[in-house]
């Protein structure tokens, strides 16, 4: 499977299809929405640290999210049986 990044764009509170992730990829997980949440964030975010000046903030922010979704994610694999080193 391919994941791209512009799937996880955040979906606008009155949007009424489904939100885009979900239509492409077809599956649920523990703590999907904070997941999901925390890659929406990152996302947001990401075409300014790639492309454009950021301040520490915005970058400390980013790294804040993307070490909370790293120990989500870890959490819900090794429950799956997945080791992670």
């Amino acid at each position: 499977h391919v994941i791209k990044h512009d799937w996880f764009k955040k979906p606008k509170i009155e949007q009424k299809k489904e939100d885009l992730i979900d239509r492409k990829l077809k599956i649920n997980f523990n703590n999907k929405k904070e997941i999901y949440d925390l890659i929406y964030s990152i996302e947001e975010k990401r075409s300014n640290l790639v492309y454009g000046k950021s301040d520490k903030k915005v970058i400390e922010s980013v790294l804040n999210s993307f070490l909370k979704l790293k120990e989500k994610l870890i959490e819900l694999l090794s429950k799956e049986g997945v080791k992670i080193e």
